[in-house]
């Protein structure tokens, strides 16, 4: 009986993803200190009056940079927004499938979540100032992009914490940009504009669900949670595709809505040009 060639065994391919899985344990894995490094994630991740301030303040400085339109106030607000350090804790818990620390994680960033969105709602309703800026109205439609961005940024940041690159935080908080929506669901119930606050709320949880599984993949990567059984390892993989996947489809028909919207100008003036028509002498 011939064995066709697809169906032989290859040594030689499994030899090589042998030596690099070894590799790879040895020469990057091991040379991470994980204890030192579980230990500053669960330190910043929980709550604590530090956290509570700092909260605080980027909220109400991300709420006046809306209301002005200022990019520049906004960016500030990102800078000092500690909300990135419970969503990190939270991802590393579900890495190791520590369901403590995943709660405690969780605690934090509620209740700063809920208290950001009390505070800035507050200031608007003291403002004179509540017209929807471009700045607040730029957040209020979450798309595909905006997915790939917390990816990305979350995958960075991950990274910079594993690997001690502690300078790489601050694009990663900016890119991420945590507070902002926040800012903007407060805008949207102190002017009771419902769209706008579901708008901001869903960037907001695209973003925090986002960077959360992005740090889980890369804590896995890394070598945490190498204690959990290949069945563990196996609903992990199959949880955080799945909600990849739920995600990614709402966002990206709202990524080719707002692609078509932009579109659909150009095509009009295709369609009809300018001076086109003439009226008969």
């Amino acid at each position: 009986m011939t064995v066709a060639a697809s169906d032989r065994p290859d040594p030689a391919g499994r030899l090589g993803r042998i030596a690099l899985y070894r590799w790879w344990r040895r020469s990057v894995v091991g040379r991470v200190d994980h204890e030192a490094v579980l230990a500053r994630v669960i330190e910043e991740s929980g709550w604590s009056p530090r956290f509570a301030f700092m909260t605080m303040m980027s909220a109400g400085i991300a709420v006046l940079g809306l209301l002005l339109s200022s990019p520049a106030v906004v960016i500030g607000a990102m800078l000092i927004s500690p909300l990135m350090n419970p969503i990190l804790g939270f991802g590393f818990s579900l890495a190791l499938f520590d369901f403590r620390e995943l709660r405690r994680s969780l605690k934090a960033l509620v209740i700063g979540s809920v208290a950001a969105i009390a505070f800035t709602a507050l200031l608007v309703l003291v403002s004179p100032l509540q017209a929807p800026t471009a700045e607040i109205v730029a957040r209020t439609r979450p798309n595909l992009f905006d997915l790939a961005v917390a990816l990305f940024a979350a995958l960075a940041g991950t990274f910079a914490i594993i690997r001690g690159r502690g300078d790489t935080i601050v694009g990663v908080a900016i890119a991420t940009a945590l507070m902002p929506p926040l800012a903007v669901v407060g805008y949207g119930i102190a002017t009771r504009n419902a769209p706008v606050g579901m708008g901001a709320f869903a960037l907001f949880a695209t973003n925090f669900i986002t960077i959360a599984l992005s740090a889980t993949v890369m804590a896995r990567f890394y070598g945490f949670g190498h204690h959990l059984s290949r069945r563990q390892s196996w609903v992990q993989t199959g949880l955080l595709t799945l909600v990849f996947i739920v995600m990614a489809i709402p966002l990206g028909i709202s990524l080719n809505r707002i692609g078509r919207e932009a579109l659909a100008p150009r095509r009009r003036g295709h369609c009809c040009p300018t001076g086109s028509a003439r009226t008969p002498a």
